[in-house]
């Protein structure tokens, strides 16, 4: 991954803007993953957010999950033209490898990601388990460890028949400038498994006022919190960021884009941080708005067949909370 966007970063080198861009290089390449002509057509405004949204939807309409596991598996050239377009896939030579030919494939970005989960799930059960298995899979998966543990946690809180789950959350505490979990302040939380819902963060707040949804922004730019709920009991605002790394950013933009989706009446904020089991998690600590508007928790899951090799940092945010 890290020789993937040094390629990418000598390649924007040769990309020449007229004006101001119109949108940042690193949000576009969250979106669209190493894809140059739509990373330039983001950039230069000849394609939105909503419209590149728009083409990944098409394509996903004729998506196949076994026709994308082989793909994600093989060791050769695609010959899928569709799933080969770069719309959904990127295609580069396995570094180091013996067999010059040897080539990987892996889904371009976590948007990318959360649009076939959505496609997944609307289409019917065998599709949706049959991709659950495929990022339960071994680690030899050809897609970031981190998005395939994201999506198995959000099936945590939607599985069907709705019943309830159990959580055991632990309450972090200040510790010098972090936020660290306190093994000695732990709560159980029971939640109603619900529907998943994927939303566009254009969207009003009305539209994601379900008490029985189970929220997941469609941008996998989406700063600080990966999904939602709201808690009837006590009425309550629940962000919760899934994570295999050690240490997290916490961004003002994504709580304040958090807070936004809180509904009249619902007060004190969560925060939760869902982690593999074993695992522990770092946070920045701000005495400020709108950092202290919320409880920050850890939460321990065990998903899939993986161990989840623990990441030393954050793999989807800047390292310095914004001020």
């Amino acid at each position: 991954m890290a020789r993937l966007q040094a390629c990418l970063d000598a390649a924007l080198m040769n990309i020449e803007f007229e004006g101001e861009p119109r949108m940042d290089l690193r949000t576009a390449f969250r979106l669209v993953g190493p894809n140059i002509r739509r990373l330039e057509y983001l950039s230069i405004g000849k394609h939105d957010e909503e419209l590149v949204i728009g083409m990944i939807k098409t394509v996903l309409d004729t998506l196949d999950m076994r026709q994308l596991e082989r793909l994600l598996r093989s060791h050769h050239t695609a010959e899928d033209s569709t799933l080969h377009s770069h719309v959904l896939i990127t295609t580069y030579r396995a570094p180091g490898d013996a067999e010059q030919e040897a080539m990987r494939h892996r889904i371009s970005s976590k948007t990318i990601l959360r649009l076939i989960h959505a496609e997944a799930i609307q289409k019917n059960a065998v599709e949706l388990q049959h991709m659950y298995t495929i990022f339960a899979a071994s680690s030899g998966l050809s897609i970031p460890r981190g998005w395939a543990f994201e999506i198995l946690c959000h099936r945590l809180f939607t599985k069907k028949p709705a019943s309830n789950y159990t959580f055991t959350l632990t309450r972090m505490k200040v510790h010098q400038s972090q936020l660290i979990p306190d093994h000695n302040d732990q709560t159980d939380w029971s939640v109603v498994t619900r529907q998943l819902v994927h939303f566009s963060t254009g969207q009003t707040t009305q539209a994601t006022s379900s008490l029985k949804s189970y929220f997941v922004p469609s941008q996998g730019n989406n700063p600080t919190f990966d999904s939602f709920l709201h808690m009837e009991t006590p009425p309550r605002l629940v962000g919760l960021q899934m994570t295999i790394a050690s240490k997290h950013s916490i961004k003002k933009s994504g709580l304040d884009q958090l807070r936004r989706r809180q509904l009249p009446g619902e007060s004190n904020p969560w925060m939760i941080y869902i982690i593999p089991q074993g695992h522990s998690i770092q946070l920045p600590h701000l005495n400020k708005s709108p950092f202290n508007q919320f409880t920050f928790f850890a939460c321990e899951v065990e998903v899939g067949n993986n161990d989840w090799e623990e990441a030393d940092n954050e793999t989807d945010e800047d390292s310095e909370p914004e001020e």
